[in-house]
């Protein structure tokens, strides 16, 4: 849990709500909430070709600068970036638990 709330909080910015039974809620982006739960096991499924399922944010301050942001963080990324032209872009990285997080939107 400590690993997670590092990296939703210290790497992505989320800020801590409250806590609530084994987990803590998070909130980012003005109305995006999420609950991050302690203690549940990661879905055996291959990030690259589809992960079960996964969060996708899309960032004011464009992909590439948020990719670079995260790479130099040391954020494992899930796969290759993407350029699918000039108004879509997008990587996934992978949180400590092991959740496909994906990035789209403008360079």
């Amino acid at each position: 849990m400590k690993a997670s709330l590092d990296f939703y909080i210290g790497t992505l910015g989320m800020k801590k709500i409250k806590e609530m039974g084994d987990g803590v809620l998070l909130q980012a982006l003005g109305d995006l909430t999420i609950y991050l739960e302690a203690g549940r096991t990661t879905a055996a499924a291959d990030p690259i070709s589809g992960p079960v399922s996964c969060m996708c944010f899309s960032l004011e301050e464009g992909i590439q600068a948020s990719y670079e942001t995260l790479k130099k963080a040391g954020v494992p990324m899930v796969g290759h970036y993407f350029d699918f032209g000039p108004e879509f872009h997008m990587f996934r990285v992978a949180d400590p638990s092991g959740n496909v997080i994906e990035f789209a939107g403008k360079p």
